[in-house]
């Protein structure tokens, strides 16, 4: 494995793509298809195995609608108590157009420790996401100083670098590489599809979440490969460390993703790989860190 560690030697990174939930306060209905993740995933049953996980980045997890801003101010709360939760990027439905969400994207921007929204894009039909309505929803977002994360099949990648370019303004970043389909191992489109969308520089990618894509049975150099393919896509200084806790918890544990990336990064400089494991996700969104939740914190509601 490599040393991206500090000069003490302890493996440090920041998490840019977590989440939480409490199955007895907010309903998921997606959960009830996954019953190892169907109820409470709290920071207290986060085991980090040994890795010093300095900040995370949480991202909403799709609880029904009605619900979705309470999501929010729950994980406020929740990053008053556990200092290493940062930043959020928090549920807005873009879909329903601009006017519609236009307060709602004004209060996310006021708040602290929102730095960005998302709407899933992946299960929605062709052309979801370049209907004129979600266009002008995210260049609202953008305009606001928020982050667009962009959570996609490897099928819809085409369809989002459309909307990356008429976009040029918002910064995106992509969730799971765009989640090629590592069971079947058909992914050279998704490869191409993903070195155009990396031609876009106002786009960044995660690296995480390829385990919920592959068998259980799947090697280590097989999820690699692919962390590969998307460094050498972006580079290291638009790719960054995710852990897609809980979710990739059911096949790896939590130090065994971070030594997947770290390994996948070791052909870089030191630099690089601090970078990738840690340095991206602090720049990408900064204005949480700027505006942190702990500092003059008030409830969002």
């Amino acid at each position: 494995m490599s040393d991206f560690s500090e000069p003490d030697g302890v493996t440090v990174v920041v998490d840019s793509h977590i989440h939480f939930w409490d199955t007895k306060r907010l309903d998921y209905p997606w959960l009830r298809s996954f019953p190892e993740l169907d109820r409470p995933f709290l920071p207290e049953h986060l085991d980090v195995g040994g890795v010093h996980v300095e900040s995370m980045v949480f991202v909403q997890a799709n609880p029904v609608w009605p619900q979705v801003e309470a999501e929010t101010s729950w994980v406020i709360g929740l990053g008053a108590e556990d200092g290493r939760i940062q930043a959020l990027v928090a549920g807005v439905p873009l879909d329903r157009g601009p006017a519609a969400v236009a307060d709602w994207v004004e209060r996310l921007s006021a708040t602290p420790g929102v730095a960005g929204v998302r709407q899933l894009i992946q299960g929605e039909p062709e052309g979801f996401a370049v209907e004129q309505g979600f266009v002008e929803a995210v260049r609202l977002t953008g305009s606001r100083g928020l982050v667009v994360d962009l959570c996609v099949s490897s099928q819809q990648v085409r369809e989002i670098t459309e909307l990356v370019r008429q976009c040029p303004e918002v910064t995106f970043v992509l969730d799971h590489l765009g989640k090629p389909d590592i069971r079947s191992g058909q992914t050279a489109e998704w490869e191409q599809d993903l070195a155009q969308l990396a031609l876009n520089t106002n786009v960044y990618a995660k690296l995480s979440g390829l385990t919920s894509e592959a068998h259980a049975s799947t090697d280590d150099q097989t999820f690699i490969h692919y962390l590969r393919a998307g460094i050498e896509a972006f580079g290291p200084d638009r790719c960054m460390f995710g852990s897609d806790w809980p979710n990739a918890g059911v096949q790896i544990s939590y130090r065994g993703w971070v030594e997947l990336v770290a390994d996948a990064a070791s052909d870089g400089s030191p630099d690089e790989q601090l970078r990738i494991m840690a340095g991206t996700a602090r720049d990408v969104y900064a204005r949480a860190w700027d505006r942190s939740v702990h500092a003059g914190l008030e409830p969002y509601d």
